[in-house]
């Protein structure tokens, strides 16, 4: 519909019209249940079917602007791992419709399009550690997953999980394991944002990172080592960073600007 959505610490949820230019907010209020859980928002998701997912510090919560109202999920929990929290950090949805929810440290849960758990995904299991903060699909439909301890690609079809973490004295291995975003480009592959690593170029068919770190001698390195996003259009490659704004990657020049 054109509306902007906006996730904010303790503000709670706003949309924006652009054509109105006006505001409309959504704030937590303990005496109606269909109100947003709390005020802080983590992430946002808008999945095939137009639901808007929203990750709080208190669970989950669906929105539909028609319904104009939210429905919110308990506390994940996880019998095998005694795990429970409402942290939810991220969402994807997956080639089959499947809604990927990464809890802080309570790893994955996946639900299908009728709302049933069809799996999770804890260090029990094989993942690198339970606080997820990424997750995206690739063109082999390979799930890649970011955490506070290291990378990790889960096969599907084998229902297994490969682990990536920095290898001291590998220049080619991951630079810093606190991942914070993923992105693929159209060449299949992966750019990966760290707290404090700088960004990654993961080639999957060698199996090597190429690092981009700040480099305060050199204008055209990236502008921070603390990546929040990244964003991909084309050769451009648009990175969000943590007290440095915005770079942008030219890959056809191999610079920042």
């Amino acid at each position: 519909d054109g509306n902007i959505i906006i996730g904010t610490v303790g503000g709670g949820l706003n949309i924006f019209n652009p054509t109105t230019k006006v505001f409309k907010s959504f704030k937590n209020n303990i005496q109606d249940v269909n109100s947003i859980s709390s005020n802080s928002v983590w992430c946002l998701y808008r999945d095939e079917s137009g639901l808007i997912w929203i990750g709080t510090d208190r669970g989950v919560n669906y929105y539909k602007a028609d319904l104009m109202r939210f429905k919110t999920e308990e506390p994940f929990i996880s019998s095998a791992d005694n795990l429970s929290n409402t942290n939810t950090y991220c969402f994807f949805e997956d080639k089959e419709k499947n809604m990927w929810m990464g809890v802080l440290g309570s790893g994955i849960i996946v639900k299908n399009d009728a709302g049933n758990i069809v799996a999770t995904y804890t260090m029990s299991n094989g993942l690198s550690d339970n606080s997820v903060f990424s997750i995206m699909q690739d063109n082999d439909g390979v799930i890649w997953v970011g955490t506070f301890n290291g990378l990790n690609a889960i096969d599907k079809k084998t229902n297994t999980i490969k682990q990536f973490k920095n290898e001291k004295g590998n220049a080619s291995s991951l630079s810093d394991n606190n991942i914070r975003c993923i992105a693929a480009d159209n060449k299949n592959n992966l750019w990966i944002g760290t707290f404090g690593g700088g960004l990654n170029k993961f080639n999957k068919a060698t199996g090597t990172f190429t690092n981009h770190k700040h480099n305060p001698t050199n204008s055209a390195s990236i502008s921070s080592d603390i990546i929040t996003s990244v964003f991909i259009d084309g050769d451009k490659i648009y990175v969000g960073t943590y007290g440095g704004g915005l770079s942008m990657f030219d890959a056809a020049k191999n610079n920042f600007t």
